[in-house]
């Protein structure tokens, strides 16, 4: 299923939008794929209980240390969030440790 980003194709005409059926569509198209829907499944999991439990808590974490502006110390926080995640793509996309397999 090809996705550009865009609302229309080349010709100009205006797509219609994805819906639910679209979804099973694929979802039953690529039900022969074991590997797919497994990691599928682990991302859905995964943010459901680490997401969960982490972002609700960053407010609360920012308060408790006590500084005045809770709102920049939050913002640090999801930075620094984001920048670990970036450093460990960034590693171990280099380093070849970690190997493309299912």
């Amino acid at each position: 299923m090809p996705y550009t980003g865009h609302l229309r194709d080349a010709t100009g005409i205006r797509r219609p939008p994805m819906t639910f059926s679209d979804a099973w569509q694929v979802l039953r198209e690529v039900a022969d794929n074991p590997t797919l829907i497994s990691m599928v499944a682990l991302g859905g999991l995964s943010s459901l209980f680490i997401g969960a439990a982490l972002e609700p808590q960053m407010p609360e974490l920012a308060e408790g240390l006590g500084v005045s502006e809770a709102g920049l110390v939050y913002g640090a926080l999801l930075a620094a969030n984001a920048a670990g995640a970036v450093c460990w793509a960034a590693s171990s996309g280099c380093t070849g440790r970690w190997r493309r397999a299912p």
